[in-house]
């Protein structure tokens, strides 16, 4: 059996996740040969990684970016489609680790007519409620349909919603494939003793990655004048062109508190993001209830062993926290909720430890994919 990895990103969570089931992946018994397929602009490099993806990364206009987001919702499916036509005698599973929501209506029933015979179809369902997606709720459940129409196996980690998408086709079996843990990097130095500098003799609280609304900063910002030990940080990059953080400076002008709120905007290295996390004191995961993450983020702070908040509700995430007991659950979107567990949390004297240790015992790429190729290779 062969395995095709798809990932038209070349940076942010999910590509990460993508180069960890690829190393996974390619070391089990029952793989013949792993591919990697990743946009030509990807730093990731070796052997049976082909860049034949259109770059997602281009200078320019406002404008021209978006024409090169929607063109690239057309070619990386027909790139993909292109390559494939090449393996399409050989057994192999396609995993799809990100895909072209928005252009389903097109690749989706063109996948379905020209599938080949040894070939098998996956998604890994990273964020699984897609209800939100853009641009409206009703093209967002349809455009889903269509996704899952085409595939053979959905990969998912801890929770599924219910969702109508993910009952339209029979055939889909679905696999509940828990996450690994990202190996950390060292830090970068002078951002560390940067970080460090500014946070004198407070505690620091951060919210890492991609900046979008449902992290809720306005939270943790608002919750600032109950803490004066508090500092918070906000490292990462906005997740789109739509987002402004001016919003959330003003904010914390208004409430008397913007020399407690740090800002890094901008895209985090590996060694900027072991910096972040290393020099904070609790991690932020406090999300709004639209947004249904996934349990990645405890798998990139785990090695940290950092205090905790986390939103309660239907998530992987909440699951996880509270299974282990390596944090607090504070209610979504509930601003004296947070407060609550944000004085509780900064109460206590350490992290819990022994809780992290288990966690990380628990979770393996390994048995990520042992899970998902046991499954796979029952198919054919």
């Amino acid at each position: 059996m062969n395995i095709i990895i798809y990932h038209p990103n070349s940076f942010g969570g999910t590509y990460d996740y993508a180069i960890q089931i690829f190393e996974a992946y390619r070391q089990h018994p029952a793989v013949n040969r792993c591919v990697l397929l990743l946009p030509e602009n990807a730093a990731y490099s070796g052997e049976n990684v082909h860049k034949i993806l259109p770059t997602d990364l281009v200078e320019g206009s406002k404008w021209y970016k978006k024409l090169h987001f929607v063109y690239r919702n057309f070619a990386n499916p027909l790139k993909l489609w292109r390559y494939l036509r090449s393996q399409k005698q050989q057994k192999s599973v396609v995993v799809f680790d990100e895909f072209e929501q928005i252009t389903s209506f097109f690749w989706s029933p063109f996948f379905r007519a020209t599938k080949p015979a040894a070939h098998r179809y996956a998604v890994v369902l990273h964020d699984p409620d897609r209800d939100a997606y853009p641009p409206t709720p009703a093209i967002a459940k349809r455009s889903m349909k269509w996704v899952m129409d085409a595939m053979d196996f959905g990969i998912y980690h801890e929770l599924l919603p219910d969702r109508i998408y993910y009952k339209s086709n029979p055939k889909v079996q679905y696999i509940n494939s828990h996450l690994g843990i990202y190996p950390p990097f060292p830090p970068n130095s002078a951002l560390l003793a940067d970080l460090q500098k500014q946070k004198a003799d407070s505690q620091l609280a951060v919210i890492i990655g991609n900046i979008r609304a449902e992290k809720n900063y306005d939270l943790a910002i608002k919750s600032l004048p109950d803490f004066p030990n508090l500092k918070l940080l906000v490292a990462g990059r906005a997740a789109n062109s739509g987002m402004d953080t001016g919003i959330y400076k003003r904010l914390a002008a208004e409430l008397g508190v913007s020399d407690r709120v740090l800002w890094i905007e901008r895209f985090l290295s590996d060694e900027d993001l072991a910096a972040v996390i290393q020099a904070s004191d609790l991690v932020l995961l406090n999300y709004s209830a639209t947004f249904k993450s996934q349990s990645g983020a405890l798998c990139l702070i785990a090695p940290y062993k950092k205090k905790l908040l986390a939103s309660a509700g239907e998530s992987a995430l909440a699951i996880a926290v509270e299974n282990f007991e390596i944090g607090s659950l504070a209610q979504p979107d509930d601003l004296a909720s947070m407060k609550q567990q944000l004085a509780a949390l900064l109460a206590q004297p350490k992290a819990p430890l022994l809780q992290w240790e288990h966690f990380l015992q628990e979770s393996s790429w390994e048995s990520n994919a042992e899970k998902a190729i046991s499954v796979f290779a029952k198919s054919f």
